[in-house]
């Protein structure tokens, strides 16, 4: 009965449809991603190395941002976490064919800010 409760209360929907919401948008980002490298760059054999700069920045970030949380709370964290990561993306507009080692540097950074999502 309990359990059956919690399904209606608003904080718990609310964030069982951001969990659900977050886990689509880093699916659709990293496909994405692989598009926007093999078609857009025409750089396709530097998509593994971006990948896997973008996954070892994540990693190498999550420790980092749960320092942050606990120092100044979960809201905030998320604050910080998401600017970086805009500002990421809008750079990716300006991005030319063939720039691969900017987009490797764009995918640590997004990394970094990436990370931020899964903590909080």
């Amino acid at each position: 009965k309990d359990s059956y409760k919690a399904l209606f209360f608003k904080d718990f929907a609310l964030l069982c449809a951001l969990g659900v919401c977050a886990g689509g948008l880093v699916s659709m980002l990293t496909s994405n991603l692989l598009l926007y490298i093999k078609y857009y760059l025409d750089v396709e054999e530097m998509s593994t190395p971006i990948l896997l700069a973008l996954m070892l920045s994540i990693g190498a970030c999550i420790p980092i941002w749960v320092v942050v949380l606990k120092k100044i709370g979960k809201k905030k964290a998320s604050f910080v976490g998401i600017t970086p990561t805009m500002i990421v993306f809008l750079c990716f507009i300006f991005v030319q064919p063939g720039q691969a080692v900017l987009v490797m540097f764009l995918c640590i950074l997004l990394g970094c800010g990436a990370s931020c999502f899964i903590i909080c």
